[in-house]
């Protein structure tokens, strides 16, 4: 919520970016995961203001740049399971392909 600002102000700064993110992320989330969550949302939000609004989004490379981004491996772990499951039609297969641990 309070994380959409920080992207706009530091979209070309990532790591002042994750640093203004943690900051207004500590108000309510202690834990690092909560952190670091805001710091990818920030970044995320970042990523899409400067892309071109009349092109298609290129999925795998902005989950790759996601992942490139954070340094916590729960993180990675879930972005990549988010890059197994596009494309996936079959919403009961993402349910419980999304669920299932490795």
């Amino acid at each position: 919520m309070r994380v959409a600002p920080v992207s706009l102000f530091y979209c070309d700064d990532p790591e002042q970016l994750r640093a203004v993110a943690y900051a207004s992320g500590e108000i309510t989330h202690t834990h690092p995961l909560g952190r670091e969550g805001a710091a990818l949302q920030a970044y995320a939000v970042a990523l899409a203001v400067k892309e071109d609004p009349f092109s298609r989004l290129d999925i795998f490379t902005f989950l790759g740049k996601l992942r490139d981004f954070t340094s916590n491996e729960v993180y990675k772990e879930k972005l990549e399971k988010v890059e197994s499951l596009v494309g996936e039609a079959d919403k009961r297969g993402v349910c419980s392909r999304a669920w299932k641990r490795r």
